[in-house]
């Protein structure tokens, strides 16, 4: 893959010159769960209404099925494999690579970031905090509201600001509010096992440990520079007889073990093999898009407000999907499938009349995208495309021939209508005009398609 300084930068006015650019990632948020992308369930009426009123791309996939990955591709336009961050704890953004927060900033731009600032699948010690000068936790989506209140002060000061938002309100695990309200997509009984309330999820217990355990054990000793002292609680928690002194320890841990030995506790009581169980997860990730899509309500009204609506971008996209065994998978991070990598993409330009883009786009698009509606050129090689064109109708625009995803050997590569995969595994192909769920594998009825494909690894 060439990459490409200064893709074809329109000469004419900026559509939005100097404009505040809000980026918003809902973390694990599924195109093909939002009724404006076909769904038949009403999750998102505030979302899919937005999108009804501005620029909705139809095809839009992200750069991989893993947040780390994906979000440092959004940052930097660049695949995976090229940016190179594609572990957690492991390596650091080359200097090379000016940030789309970089970016901003160097060009006058206040630069917020509102999102968890203690995790290493969004770590702010590797390159993606770069560009950044106000770094806020906004793990809890209900934080935001503080950022609105920064970007209206400096939009009265005159100062155009690139704000970042960043929820994982829709990521699994799926929990119940409580035992006792009425599932608002499925009329299923809850289960025993899984799904519970967050009290129970978070809930110590002695089977915890061992997952705490697995979880260190799992850990790189090369890219994780605390693994000695790791281990010696690891030791600990494996040698403890006393249940309270156990429990100290387990929560003297990082979050992030904290967090993954519950999340491995939850999914070990889930039976996959039960379609209802499944099912009813899947109710519950539709349930908790529904409760963040009541949030996106004040984000709208924030860019309606006289002092934005004439001077404010903003960009709706995701990281990645979510798998409820459509391909034998729980949730994402294991295939490239549609179901876990195509994504809303959905952008607000003051003035400009709604818009369905059928083209397929991707996750690298957004840099170029966002610095050519503002005025701004790149100061580092990009490899997305300028998706200013396709959105105001210019003729002759360039547009993506293939999207690419990738997840560690496993490489996805899709045309308008065509879906190709290559790994170590047997080769897949899909007819996506008759075959849109990926389901019946075609690699040996077209020879010539293959070939196209093939040529295009690096």
């Amino acid at each position: 893959m060439v990459l490409i300084l200064g893709i074809t930068w329109y000469n004419n006015k900026p559509v939005c010159d100097k404009c505040n650019v809000i980026l918003v990632s809902i973390d694990t948020l599924s195109a093909l769960h939002l009724s404006c992308y076909g769904y038949e369930k009403n999750t998102t009426p505030n979302l899919c209404d937005f999108a009804d009123k501005n620029i909705l791309f139809l095809n839009s996939y992200s750069q991989s099925s893993h947040t780390l990955r994906s979000h440092f591709s959004i940052f930097t336009s660049l695949y995976p494999h090229t940016h190179k961050m594609d572990s957690i704890f492991r390596g650091y953004l080359s200097e090379d690579y000016i940030t789309l927060a970089q970016l901003f900033r160097l060009n006058g731009y206040q630069t917020i970031y509102y999102g968890p600032t203690n995790d290493p699948q969004l770590p702010l010690d590797r390159g993606l905090e770069r560009g950044f000068n106000s770094i806020n936790d906004g793990f809890d989506i209900n934080r935001w509201d503080e950022s609105y209140s920064k970007l209206i002060k400096n939009v009265e000061q005159k100062k155009p600001t690139f704000l970042f938002l960043h929820t994982y309100a829709v990521h699994e695990p799926h929990l119940i509010s409580d035992n006792k309200s009425k599932r608002l997509f499925t009329d299923l009984p809850g289960f025993s096992n899984a799904p519970i309330t967050w009290e129970e999820f978070t809930k110590f217990s002695p089977e915890l440990l061992s997952f705490a355990v697995d979880k260190i054990n799992e850990l790189n000793p090369d890219s994780y520079k605390e693994m000695e002292s790791l281990k010696q609680i690891a030791d600990k928690l494996k040698q403890s007889e006393d249940i309270k002194e156990a429990e100290a320890l387990f929560y003297t841990l990082p979050n992030f073990i904290i967090g993954s030995s519950y999340d491995a506790r939850y999914l070990s009581k889930i039976d996959i093999n039960d379609p209802k169980q499944v099912e009813y997860l899947e109710a519950l990730y539709d349930e908790q898009i529904y409760n963040m899509d009541k949030k996106l309500d004040e984000l709208f009204n924030l860019v309606n407000d006289p002092r934005l609506s004439k001077n404010t971008i903003l960009i709706i996209t995701a990281d990645h999907g979510q798998e409820f065994m459509e391909h034998n998978d729980l949730f994402h991070g294991n295939n490239l499938y549609r179901t876990s990598t195509q994504v809303p993409l959905i952008i607000h330009i003051p003035s400009l009349k709604p818009k369905k883009i059928t083209e397929i786009v991707q996750g690298i698009d957004i840099y170029p995208t966002a610095i050519s509606l503002t005025g701004l050129s790149p100061k580092s090689p990009l490899e997305g495309i300028d998706l200013s064109g396709l959105i105001i109708g210019k003729k002759f625009v360039q547009t993506n021939k293939y999207v690419r995803s990738e997840l560690n050997t496993l490489v996805g590569i899709q045309d308008q209508n065509w879906r190709f995969y290559y790994d170590q595994r047997p080769l897949e192909l899909y007819d996506l005009t008759v075959d849109p769920q990926e389901q019946n594998n075609v690699i040996s009825l077209y020879p010539e398609k293959v070939s196209q494909f093939l040529k295009l690894l690096p």
